[in-house]
């Protein structure tokens, strides 16, 4: 590495660590300028299980027959590949109800620019989202990563507005797969076929939503996710048609032919898809939050999110315009301490009725109490 690249190297480094925490105001106050702001723009959506934030929750699970007991994927002849099935494969038949869910997160608004009553920032978010088995050797069942970048906007500090793209990607963890190919390589019925387990991917989806406060306690808001029409999609069955391969050299349906070893349609070969479908994700919900004391504030609030892959109902051959959206409702209550550095700390409990929070366990719904600790900027 010669002179000039180690130069520029530390020039990059450094500017932003002159800039940290500045401030720069004009005209008395009528524009400013701000890098590295305390709180971003368009706050965290509280009790959504895989928002951007640092939370570390038990999950308690009210019907012990709905935990995580199987891995949904293809089995497919390796003579004739392109036979494949989806079905569900038992890593651990077990029933029992105690999990840890422990997500590291960050809503960081980089640089923000004031006009008036109108405020504009470029944001950045991520996060890693992992669930622990509690009920034996801790077994790690995945882990997801996530990311978001784009800019939010305030006007008269009532109307705040989110756009951007974001990713999320599920993993499985080791553990996990090990006992599912202990159990692959028990069932008899698996002798000549192969297993490729199922991955959750939605690559560099639009984001936009917006969130309204009418009165100083109250917020309403609604956030919508569209997967780009050139975007990595997955599993097969959620593409919808048409979907072009970031690649450029094929569609997603007939990258994932080969990816996924299914043959024609992702319906089956029976219909195409609906051009209704296009694999949106939504949510809106209500938040009331009301100050005690020195202490901080107490909150509540309901969270519902819809997802239209839920009319595949994530098999082969079953998708219908006419199917339902599949739907999850959070709702809980919580208490925000007063924030003395780093982000604002709470203490909450919430109820859940939907997906378990693990991306490649998509397929699995069961209701839970969540109990934790959360931090949010």
């Amino acid at each position: 590495m010669n002179k000039k690249t180690v130069a520029l190297i530390l020039c990059a480094c450094m500017l932003p660590c002159m800039l940290f925490a500045a401030g720069y105001s004009w005209l008395d106050g009528l524009i400013g300028l701000e890098v590295i702001p305390s709180v971003p723009l368009f706050d965290d959506i509280k009790f959504d299980p895989l928002s951007m934030s640092t939370s570390l929750r038990y999950l308690h699970f009210l019907d012990e027959s709905a935990v995580p007991k199987t891995v949904r994927g293809i089995k497919y002849n390796p003579g004739d590949s392109q036979n494949g099935e989806y079905v569900d494969v038992v890593f651990n038949n077990k029933n029992r109800n105690g999990f840890l869910n422990m997500k590291l997160g960050l809503n960081q608004g980089l640089i923000r620019m004031t006009i008036g009553p109108v405020k504009a920032e470029v944001n950045l978010q991520g996060g890693l989202n992992t669930i622990f088995d509690l009920n034996g050797g801790s077994t790690a069942l995945g882990f997801d990563g996530m990311y978001q970048f784009g800019v939010n906007m305030s006007v008269f500090d009532f109307v705040d507005l989110t756009f951007g793209m974001h990713h999320f990607s599920g993993h499985l963890g080791d553990e996990l797969l090990e006992d599912m190919n202990d159990s692959i390589a028990s069932d008899p019925s698996f002798v000549g076929y192969r297993f490729q387990p199922l991955e959750y991917v939605r690559d560099n989806s639009w984001v936009f939503g917006v969130s309204v406060s009418p009165l100083s306690f109250l917020r309403v808001y609604g956030i919508a996710a569209l997967p780009r029409k050139s975007s990595w999609v997955r599993p097969y069955v959620h593409v919808p048609e048409g979907t072009l391969s970031p690649s450029g050299n094929d569609t997603m349906q007939e990258h994932s032919d080969n990816q996924e070893h299914v043959q024609d349609s992702h319906n089956a070969a029976m219909t195409a898809y609906d051009d209704s479908y296009k694999a949106w994700d939504i949510q809106t919900g209500l938040e009331i939050s009301v100050p005690i004391w020195s202490v901080g504030s107490i909150y509540a609030g309901a969270n519902l999110q819809l997802h239209q892959d839920g009319q595949t109902k994530h098999m082969l051959g079953e998708y219908s315009k006419d199917n339902p959206w599949e739907w999850e409702i959070n709702a809980g209550v919580g208490i925000a301490l007063n924030k003395t550095g780093g982000g604002t700390l709470s203490i909450e409990a919430f109820y859940h009725n939907g997906r378990i929070p693990l991306l490649n366990m998509f397929y699995n719904r069961a209701e839970y109490l969540s109990f934790g600790i959360n931090i949010a900027e």
